[in-house]
């Protein structure tokens, strides 16, 4: 049986070939040209809500004085 490429979908897709990666936050794609922030290896969304929620899983939380 013949595939229709029309169908099944096409290798030269532009969606496809423009993800550079994920984010290491939010896990959404990260395309080819958009604005991403690298920490020791890990992309980063350049957005408050990115940053904010990769800082708060990989740091460890502390009370000041104890």
């Amino acid at each position: 049986m013949i595939e229709n490429p029309m169908i099944i979908g096409n290798p030269n897709d532009s969606t496809i070939t423009n993800v550079m990666g994920h984010c290491a936050s939010c896990n959404k794609e990260i395309y080819c040209g958009e604005e991403y922030l690298d920490f020791e290896g890990d992309c980063i969304h350049n957005s408050t809500e990115c940053v904010k929620e990769y800082v708060v899983v990989h740091s460890t939380q502390k009370i000041a004085g104890e």
